[in-house]
């Protein structure tokens, strides 16, 4: 009898994960991308981008150019990435809050230039690294600001094809 319980709710679980919302967006080099609605703070088209503001502060963005088409998906597998693509969306930055020095981690799935970029709350550029070529697989870097104000910034990291945002906050260890 516990079986057939136990066998009846793992089945309910799985039909209440199917039933799930996504936002799909299909690109021009036929890969894609799938987010869970309830990941989706909201969704904003801007300067010729589109950008996809998450719950977790994360704002990931593509040039409208990139995106064959969008749309909504109510049967969806939850986050599915093509490999076809440059950067994971799925990007480490800790420790967060800060004092300057944070490790930041991300994954290429094809090599490709990536640019790392820190940005304080009035828009100035306070560090940027460029990769020529970054090889495919993860990639780890120490980031040393010099002389950081406490403070909102943003971690930019970006590719030709892609534009990852991700929030940090500078404050003093006392």
């Amino acid at each position: 009898m516990k079986l057939k319980l136990i066998l009846i709710y793992v089945i309910c679980l799985n039909v209440q994960v199917s039933f799930s919302q996504y936002l799909v967006i299909n690109f021009n080099n036929d890969s894609q991308l799938e987010y869970g609605i309830q990941e989706i703070e909201k969704v904003r088209f801007e300067n010729d981008f589109m950008m996809l503001y998450l719950n977790n502060e994360t704002i990931v963005s593509w040039g409208i150019s990139l995106i064959n088409n969008y749309y909504h998906n109510e049967s969806g597998l939850g986050m599915t990435i093509n490999s076809t693509l440059l950067l994971d969306p799925k990007v480490n930055l800790f420790p967060n809050p800060s004092t300057g020095s944070f490790n930041l981690t991300y994954t290429l799935f094809n090599p490709a230039e990536i640019k790392v970029m820190i940005f304080n709350a009035e828009g100035k550029c306070c560090y940027e690294n460029v990769s020529q070529q970054g090889e495919k697989g993860e990639v780890s870097l120490v980031i040393e600001l010099e002389n950081p104000v406490n403070g909102n910034y943003s971690c930019v990291i970006e590719t030709d094809q892609q534009r990852i945002t991700k929030p940090i906050i500078i404050q003093d260890q006392n």
